[in-house]
């Protein structure tokens, strides 16, 4: 079975209030559902399983486009429209749960600096 299969039939990856289902292809906030590309939701669903683990961009090329041979930069497309769908919510305006201390940038920040990827920390935050 190819990997990015196996990734397809995880359970539910929750975190903070968001919950990523790789088998229904869904990820919500809250259990409303935010809208992300096929490639960009494959990345997420590596990221997410491998939390607090260095995933190199090769291996993100080896599980999302399986025997294809792929430009950087159509990693890098998808990695920026997670970012962009991140933006988003951050603008949204809606009430977190009172022991949430601080704005998921944060939370972001600290595991990006966790997995030694610095610079894009300092972006994050």
């Amino acid at each position: 079975m190819p990997k990015h299969q196996q990734l397809l039939e995880q359970a539910t990856i929750s975190f903070d209030v968001f919950r990523l289902s790789p088998t229904e292809r869904l990820l919500s906030k809250e259990g409303k559902p935010i809208e992300l590309g096929g490639r960009a939701f494959d990345i997420l669903v590596v990221l997410a399983e491998r939390a607090g683990q260095v995933v190199s961009k090769n291996e993100l090329l080896d599980i999302v486009w399986p025997d294809t041979t792929v430009e950087e930069g159509s990693l890098r497309f998808h990695i920026a429209s997670l970012r962009k769908a991140a933006a988003i919510e951050d603008k949204l305006t809606y009430n977190e749960p009172a022991d949430w201390p601080l704005p998921v940038s944060n939370y972001l920040g600290t595991a990006l600096l966790d997995a030694k990827r610095p610079q894009e920390a300092a972006a994050a935050f």
